[in-house]
């Protein structure tokens, strides 16, 4: 995969830095799910896992602040490269952006939902009391209307859609359309439509990276443990007046302090990325493995997760999740065993170069 996805040059290196870390963070994500139910497939083992483990609690809660703000900072960080994208004026074409985001974007949705994902959910359970299967995998996965993490993939290349026919007629108007967008961000919840409800969530976060990047030098000379420090106090007061928004029931303020909050992390997740790039850690043989597969990290860790908890129930039974010691080797094993499968596989796609899975 190293001649699709070109690593960045030195100077930019906190780019690649930071989607290692946005990587583990996903991954990490998807290692306390124990339900998901929608219309079309699932997987519920909350039965066992509503109980007193403390440390499965402590792994949710972990989960949720993840969860506030890891798929923000993987659209941002899309939207700054494809700002660096528009300015070498690297798509002159509608059509030229069509058939480049369409190779790397949906025809690895379409190969890998259908042919890696869709049979390892099928082996797991997920799909144990579907009535019309194929129903359900076209309308739940290419369709993203029940749990994929796939979706990233089609909501990313609308977005760019969008945002090349918004740049190329609107250029300008920073104000007008991040308000805009913070609108559209807020009003998504209420879309049923799960694709479009993404598309209208997400672009606000493409277009925080689309401006962010053109501040990214001057931002950088400000960058050191002190502002760190810094943003981590925000972050906490941030906590706090979200806290009294929930306990209040002002909807309004609840949903923009999350805006905050997501933001306030991506921008910290950011410093933290360029602090170490100046470290030798980006020398080092792990870091340079993570970096050249992240994408397929992305592409195959996640349906690992069902398998894992299918075996791991068959064998240890519901004590795997109602006994603090079961729950954290099963923490370790859901992170690093995704991880390193996926990473076995980005190696074994590229080697046999099939083409149309990454």
């Amino acid at each position: 995969m190293k001649n699709k996805y070109n690593l960045l040059s030195k100077k930019e290196q906190e780019y690649d830095c930071l989607r290692v870390i946005a990587t583990i963070f996903v991954v990490l994500g998807h290692c306390t799910y124990y339900k998901i139910s929608t219309s079309y497939g699932g997987i519920d083992y909350s039965i066992y896992a509503d109980n007193g483990c403390i440390m499965l609690k402590c792994f949710i809660r972990i989960t949720k602040v993840l969860y506030l703000f890891h798929m923000p900072l993987f659209m941002a960080l899309s939207g700054a490269l494809f700002y660096k994208s528009v300015q070498k004026k690297r798509y002159d074409t509608f059509l030229q952006l069509i058939k480049n985001k369409g190779k790397k974007l949906l025809i690895p949705f379409l190969v890998v939902s259908t042919l890696y994902s869709f049979p390892l959910k099928l082996v797991s359970g997920y799909y144990s009391y579907s009535t019309n299967l194929m129903k359900d995998f076209l309308i739940g996965q290419l369709l993203i209307q029940g749990n994929t993490h796939l979706w990233y993939l089609v909501t990313l290349f609308f977005i760019f859609v969008l945002a090349y026919e918004i740049e190329k007629h609107f250029e300008g108007f920073e104000f007008i359309k991040i308000l805009l967008f913070v609108l559209l961000n807020l009003i998504s919840v209420w879309i049923s439509i799960k694709l479009l409800s993404n598309i209208l969530y997400y672009i606000l976060w493409f277009y925080v990276g689309f401006y962010f990047e053109p501040n990214r030098i001057l931002l950088n000379k400000k960058i050191n443990i002190c502002a760190c420090l810094y943003m981590i106090c925000m972050i906490i007061g941030m906590y706090f007046f979200y806290h009294i928004s929930v306990l209040s029931g002002i909807l309004f303020l609840k949903n923009i302090f999350t805006l905050l909050i997501a933001g306030a992390f991506c921008l910290l997740t950011y410093m933290l990325a360029y602090i170490i790039s100046k470290t030798t850690v980006v020398e080092t043989y792990l870091y340079k493995e993570l970096r050249r597969d992240s994408f397929g990290i992305y592409l195959y860790s996640d349906s690992w997760n069902y398998v894992i908890l299918f075996i791991g129930y068959i064998v240890v039974g519901k004590n795997m999740f109602m006994n603090n010691i079961y729950a954290t080797i099963l923490y370790i094993v859901r992170f690093f065993g995704t991880l390193v499968i996926s990473i076995s596989v980005t190696k074994l796609v590229e080697k046999c170069n099939l083409k149309y899975f990454y």
